[in-house]
Protein backbone atom coordinates (compact mmCIF):
# COMPACT_ATOMS: atom_id res chain seq x y z
CA UNK A 1 0.00 0.00 0.00
CA UNK A 2 1.38 3.99 -0.69
CA UNK A 3 1.50 5.65 1.59
CA UNK A 4 0.22 8.83 -0.56
CA UNK A 5 -3.68 6.94 0.17
CA UNK A 6 -2.90 7.21 4.13
CA UNK A 7 -3.33 11.05 4.45
CA UNK A 8 0.52 11.00 3.99
CA UNK A 9 0.82 15.23 4.05
CA UNK A 10 -0.19 14.88 7.93
CA UNK A 11 1.81 11.44 8.18
CA UNK A 12 5.10 13.79 6.66
CA UNK A 13 3.99 16.74 8.91
CA UNK A 14 4.30 14.13 12.19
CA UNK A 15 7.42 12.64 10.94
CA UNK A 16 9.23 16.36 10.36
CA UNK A 17 8.07 17.70 13.43
CA UNK A 18 9.68 14.46 15.05
CA UNK A 19 12.89 15.09 13.66
CA UNK A 20 13.15 18.38 14.31
CA UNK A 21 12.84 17.43 18.05
CA UNK A 22 15.16 15.07 18.09
CA UNK A 23 18.00 16.86 15.96
CA UNK A 24 18.93 19.45 18.52
CA UNK A 25 22.88 19.72 16.88
CA UNK A 26 20.85 20.51 13.70
CA UNK A 27 18.77 22.97 16.11
CA UNK A 28 21.50 24.69 17.49
CA UNK A 29 23.61 25.42 14.57
CA UNK A 30 20.47 26.20 12.27
CA UNK A 31 19.39 29.13 14.81
CA UNK A 32 23.35 30.05 15.39
CA UNK A 33 23.47 30.32 11.78
CA UNK A 34 20.60 32.46 11.21
CA UNK A 35 21.37 34.76 14.06
CA UNK A 36 24.71 35.40 12.61
CA UNK A 37 23.59 36.24 9.43
CA UNK A 38 21.10 38.70 10.33
CA UNK A 39 23.91 40.36 12.80
CA UNK A 40 26.72 40.41 10.23
CA UNK A 41 24.15 42.03 7.80
CA UNK A 42 22.87 44.41 10.20
CA UNK A 43 26.71 45.33 11.03
CA UNK A 44 27.71 46.00 7.51
CA UNK A 45 24.42 47.86 6.91
CA UNK A 46 25.57 50.26 10.03
CA UNK A 47 28.75 50.57 9.16
CA UNK A 48 28.36 51.52 5.41
CA UNK A 49 26.01 53.96 5.99
CA UNK A 50 28.01 55.84 8.52
CA UNK A 51 31.18 55.59 6.26
CA UNK A 52 29.03 57.53 3.73
CA UNK A 53 27.42 59.75 6.41
CA UNK A 54 30.69 60.62 7.61
CA UNK A 55 31.85 61.16 3.74
CA UNK A 56 28.77 63.45 3.25
CA UNK A 57 29.74 65.19 6.38
CA UNK A 58 33.33 66.35 5.12
CA UNK A 59 32.13 67.35 1.75
CA UNK A 60 29.52 69.67 2.93
CA UNK A 61 32.79 71.76 4.52
CA UNK A 62 35.22 71.94 1.41
CA UNK A 63 35.05 73.50 -1.75
CA UNK A 64 33.94 72.30 -5.08
CA UNK A 65 36.61 73.51 -7.20
CA UNK A 66 39.29 75.81 -7.26
CA UNK A 67 40.08 78.43 -9.84
CA UNK A 68 43.52 79.43 -9.98
CA UNK A 69 45.25 82.84 -11.32
CA UNK A 70 42.36 84.99 -10.48
CA UNK A 71 42.04 88.44 -10.30
CA UNK A 72 40.60 90.58 -8.07
CA UNK A 73 37.96 92.04 -9.97
CA UNK A 74 37.12 88.22 -11.71
CA UNK A 75 36.88 87.02 -7.84
CA UNK A 76 34.40 89.66 -7.02
CA UNK A 77 32.57 88.78 -10.16
CA UNK A 78 32.54 85.16 -9.05
CA UNK A 79 30.81 85.90 -5.73
CA UNK A 80 28.31 87.85 -7.18
CA UNK A 81 27.18 84.89 -10.16
CA UNK A 82 24.51 82.98 -9.23
CA UNK A 83 25.43 79.97 -10.45
CA UNK A 84 28.55 80.02 -7.37
CA UNK A 85 26.83 79.56 -3.75
CA UNK A 86 30.31 80.55 -2.04
CA UNK A 87 33.77 82.27 -3.01
CA UNK A 88 36.58 82.28 -0.86
CA UNK A 89 39.75 84.35 -1.63
CA UNK A 90 42.80 82.70 -1.22
CA UNK A 91 46.51 83.72 -1.42
CA UNK A 92 50.19 82.37 -1.29
CA UNK A 93 53.34 83.77 -1.67
CA UNK A 94 54.92 80.13 -1.25
CA UNK A 95 57.89 81.84 1.06
CA UNK A 96 59.01 80.49 3.65
CA UNK A 97 60.37 82.40 7.17
CA UNK A 98 62.13 81.37 10.01
CA UNK A 99 62.09 83.24 13.68
CA UNK A 100 63.36 81.31 16.36
CA UNK A 101 63.70 78.12 15.09
CA UNK A 102 60.14 78.25 13.99
CA UNK A 103 59.14 78.43 10.42
CA UNK A 104 55.99 79.61 8.85
CA UNK A 105 54.64 81.41 5.87
CA UNK A 106 51.74 83.89 5.25
CA UNK A 107 48.15 83.33 3.62
CA UNK A 108 45.27 85.38 2.70
CA UNK A 109 42.10 83.70 3.33
CA UNK A 110 38.89 84.57 4.90
CA UNK A 111 37.51 83.11 8.10
CA UNK A 112 34.88 80.46 7.47
CA UNK A 113 33.09 78.43 9.86
CA UNK A 114 30.68 76.41 7.40
CA UNK A 115 30.13 75.01 3.86
CA UNK A 116 33.96 76.07 3.27
CA UNK A 117 35.99 75.41 6.53
CA UNK A 118 39.13 77.60 6.56
CA UNK A 119 39.79 78.61 10.03
CA UNK A 120 38.30 80.24 13.15
CA UNK A 121 39.50 81.92 15.25
CA UNK A 122 39.31 81.08 19.28
CA UNK A 123 39.84 84.36 20.69
CA UNK A 124 39.46 87.79 18.94
CA UNK A 125 38.80 88.69 15.60
CA UNK A 126 40.25 88.15 11.87
CA UNK A 127 42.72 90.57 10.91
CA UNK A 128 41.32 93.65 8.66
CA UNK A 129 44.49 95.88 9.09
CA UNK A 130 47.61 96.15 7.56
CA UNK A 131 49.87 94.64 10.20
CA UNK A 132 46.96 92.72 11.88
CA UNK A 133 47.35 88.35 12.07
CA UNK A 134 45.82 85.53 13.32
CA UNK A 135 48.15 82.67 14.72
CA UNK A 136 48.26 79.58 16.29
CA UNK A 137 48.79 78.61 19.74
CA UNK A 138 51.67 76.65 19.01
CA UNK A 139 53.23 79.13 16.98
CA UNK A 140 53.24 81.54 19.77
CA UNK A 141 54.20 78.85 22.59
CA UNK A 142 57.26 77.79 20.10
CA UNK A 143 58.63 81.61 19.92
CA UNK A 144 58.50 82.26 22.82
CA UNK A 145 55.38 84.77 23.03
CA UNK A 146 52.13 84.08 25.25
CA UNK A 147 48.60 84.05 23.89
CA UNK A 148 47.44 87.41 24.17
CA UNK A 149 45.07 89.49 21.96
CA UNK A 150 47.65 93.00 21.17
CA UNK A 151 50.57 90.75 21.37
CA UNK A 152 53.01 92.72 19.15
CA UNK A 153 55.47 90.53 16.91
CA UNK A 154 58.60 91.14 14.81
CA UNK A 155 58.34 88.73 12.05
CA UNK A 156 60.19 88.60 8.50
CA UNK A 157 59.05 89.57 5.48
CA UNK A 158 60.86 89.64 1.84
CA UNK A 159 60.65 93.29 2.79
CA UNK A 160 62.75 92.76 5.82
CA UNK A 161 61.34 92.76 9.67
CA UNK A 162 57.86 94.04 9.93
CA UNK A 163 55.97 94.55 13.31
CA UNK A 164 53.03 92.99 13.19
CA UNK A 165 49.59 92.89 16.03
CA UNK A 166 47.99 90.03 17.09
CA UNK A 167 43.93 90.02 16.16
CA UNK A 168 43.17 86.63 17.29
CA UNK A 169 44.40 83.32 17.34
CA UNK A 170 42.75 79.48 16.96
CA UNK A 171 42.63 76.75 19.34
CA UNK A 172 45.18 74.71 17.55
CA UNK A 173 47.82 73.74 19.41
CA UNK A 174 49.96 71.17 17.49
CA UNK A 175 53.44 71.46 17.02
CA UNK A 176 53.93 71.19 13.38
CA UNK A 177 56.96 71.43 10.58
CA UNK A 178 55.73 74.91 9.40
CA UNK A 179 52.97 77.45 10.66
CA UNK A 180 50.68 79.74 8.71
CA UNK A 181 50.36 83.36 9.52
CA UNK A 182 46.87 84.44 8.50
CA UNK A 183 47.05 88.04 7.49
CA UNK A 184 44.35 90.79 6.31
CA UNK A 185 42.91 91.62 2.85
CA UNK A 186 45.10 94.88 2.95
CA UNK A 187 48.68 92.84 4.00
CA UNK A 188 47.62 91.06 0.48
CA UNK A 189 47.12 93.72 -1.34
CA UNK A 190 49.82 96.03 -0.25
CA UNK A 191 52.47 93.94 0.89
CA UNK A 192 55.12 93.51 -2.92
CA UNK A 193 55.71 89.94 -2.66
CA UNK A 194 51.85 88.97 -1.82
CA UNK A 195 50.73 91.40 -4.15
CA UNK A 196 52.23 90.22 -6.99
CA UNK A 197 50.19 86.96 -6.60
CA UNK A 198 46.92 85.90 -8.56
CA UNK A 199 44.23 84.99 -6.28
CA UNK A 200 42.78 81.64 -5.97
CA UNK A 201 38.85 81.48 -5.03
CA UNK A 202 37.45 78.29 -3.44
CA UNK A 203 34.34 78.09 -4.74
CA UNK A 204 30.94 76.08 -4.46
CA UNK A 205 28.35 75.98 -7.33
CA UNK A 206 24.72 76.59 -6.28
CA UNK A 207 22.75 73.08 -6.64
CA UNK A 208 25.75 70.71 -7.37
CA UNK A 209 24.58 68.23 -5.30
CA UNK A 210 21.47 67.68 -7.25
CA UNK A 211 23.70 67.35 -10.35
CA UNK A 212 24.97 64.15 -12.35
CA UNK A 213 28.71 63.88 -12.59
CA UNK A 214 28.43 65.17 -15.80
CA UNK A 215 26.41 68.42 -15.94
CA UNK A 216 28.78 69.44 -12.75
CA UNK A 217 31.60 69.13 -14.57
CA UNK A 218 30.33 71.32 -17.73
CA UNK A 219 28.95 73.68 -14.80
CA UNK A 220 32.39 74.27 -13.57
CA UNK A 221 33.97 74.84 -17.11
CA UNK A 222 31.51 76.83 -18.11
CA UNK A 223 32.36 79.26 -15.77
CA UNK A 224 35.72 79.09 -15.88
CA UNK A 225 35.33 80.23 -19.52
CA UNK A 226 32.67 82.90 -18.88
CA UNK A 227 35.71 84.36 -16.36
CA UNK A 228 38.88 83.65 -18.77
CA UNK A 229 40.48 81.17 -16.48
CA UNK A 230 42.26 78.64 -18.35
CA UNK A 231 41.53 74.86 -18.06
CA UNK A 232 44.91 73.97 -16.95
CA UNK A 233 43.80 76.28 -13.30
CA UNK A 234 40.47 74.58 -12.69
CA UNK A 235 41.21 72.06 -9.82
CA UNK A 236 38.01 69.86 -9.58
CA UNK A 237 37.52 68.74 -6.13
CA UNK A 238 37.90 64.92 -7.45
CA UNK A 239 36.35 63.42 -4.05
CA UNK A 240 32.71 65.43 -4.82
CA UNK A 241 32.90 64.18 -8.09
CA UNK A 242 33.21 60.99 -7.05
CA UNK A 243 30.21 60.94 -4.66
CA UNK A 244 28.02 62.68 -7.67
CA UNK A 245 29.08 59.33 -9.66
CA UNK A 246 28.48 57.11 -7.05
CA UNK A 247 25.40 58.48 -5.39
CA UNK A 248 23.79 54.87 -4.38
CA UNK A 249 27.57 53.16 -4.08
CA UNK A 250 26.06 52.53 -0.44
CA UNK A 251 22.76 51.16 -1.31
CA UNK A 252 24.54 48.67 -4.01
CA UNK A 253 27.48 47.66 -1.31
CA UNK A 254 24.92 46.83 1.26
CA UNK A 255 22.90 44.87 -1.25
CA UNK A 256 25.92 43.41 -2.30
CA UNK A 257 27.32 41.81 1.26
CA UNK A 258 23.53 41.21 1.91
CA UNK A 259 23.18 38.73 -0.72
CA UNK A 260 26.59 37.33 0.13
CA UNK A 261 25.73 36.70 3.29
CA UNK A 262 22.72 34.87 2.76
CA UNK A 263 24.12 32.65 0.31
CA UNK A 264 26.76 31.96 2.51
CA UNK A 265 24.07 31.14 5.10
CA UNK A 266 21.91 29.05 3.18
CA UNK A 267 25.00 26.85 2.63
CA UNK A 268 25.75 26.38 5.53
CA UNK A 269 22.27 25.47 6.30
CA UNK A 270 22.24 23.29 3.21
CA UNK A 271 25.08 21.80 4.37
CA UNK A 272 23.79 20.39 8.42
CA UNK A 273 20.10 19.49 6.29
CA UNK A 274 22.71 17.09 4.20
CA UNK A 275 24.36 15.91 7.24
CA UNK A 276 21.12 15.30 8.84
CA UNK A 277 19.22 13.69 6.28
CA UNK A 278 22.31 11.84 5.40
CA UNK A 279 22.62 10.68 9.19
CA UNK A 280 19.37 9.28 8.76
CA UNK A 281 19.79 7.26 6.39
CA UNK A 282 18.61 4.20 7.84
CA UNK A 283 15.04 5.63 8.78
CA UNK A 284 14.73 6.67 4.92
CA UNK A 285 15.39 3.60 4.33
CA UNK A 286 12.38 1.99 6.55
CA UNK A 287 10.41 5.05 4.95
CA UNK A 288 10.94 3.90 1.80
CA UNK A 289 10.57 0.37 2.47
CA UNK A 290 6.62 1.36 3.82
CA UNK A 291 5.87 2.92 0.60
CA UNK A 292 7.45 6.58 0.79
CA UNK A 293 8.97 8.20 -2.55
CA UNK A 294 11.50 10.37 -3.39
CA UNK A 295 9.14 13.00 -3.57
CA UNK A 296 7.55 12.53 -0.17
CA UNK A 297 11.28 12.24 1.60
CA UNK A 298 11.99 15.71 -0.08
CA UNK A 299 8.55 16.76 1.48
CA UNK A 300 9.56 15.39 4.70
CA UNK A 301 13.43 17.47 4.76
CA UNK A 302 10.92 20.64 3.56
CA UNK A 303 8.50 20.34 6.52
CA UNK A 304 11.53 20.40 9.18
CA UNK A 305 12.31 24.07 7.46
CA UNK A 306 9.00 24.76 7.12
CA UNK A 307 8.19 24.09 10.93
CA UNK A 308 11.67 25.46 12.15
CA UNK A 309 12.37 28.83 10.39
CA UNK A 310 8.86 30.34 12.37
CA UNK A 311 9.98 29.03 15.33
CA UNK A 312 13.84 30.38 15.69
CA UNK A 313 11.68 34.05 14.14
CA UNK A 314 10.15 34.50 17.76
CA UNK A 315 13.88 33.99 19.12
CA UNK A 316 14.67 37.58 20.76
Amino acid sequence: MRLDANNNGRIIYRIARSNLTGSKVYTLFSGLTIILSITFIMVMTLFLQGTQTAEERMLQNMQHVIYMNVSKERMEELAADERTELVIPYKDNGVEFEISGVKYKFIYMKSQKDKIQTYVPAEGKEPEKYNEIVVDKSFLNGIGKGCRIGEKLSLNTENGPEEFVVSGYTGRNQELSSYTVYVSEEFAEKNPSMRAVEYTALVRIAGAWDMESSGFESAVYQIAEDYGVKRQDVNINGRFEESLREDNTAGYAIAFVSLFIMVASGIVIYSIFYLSVSSRAQQIGQLQTIGMTEKQIRKMVRREGDIYVPRQSLCP
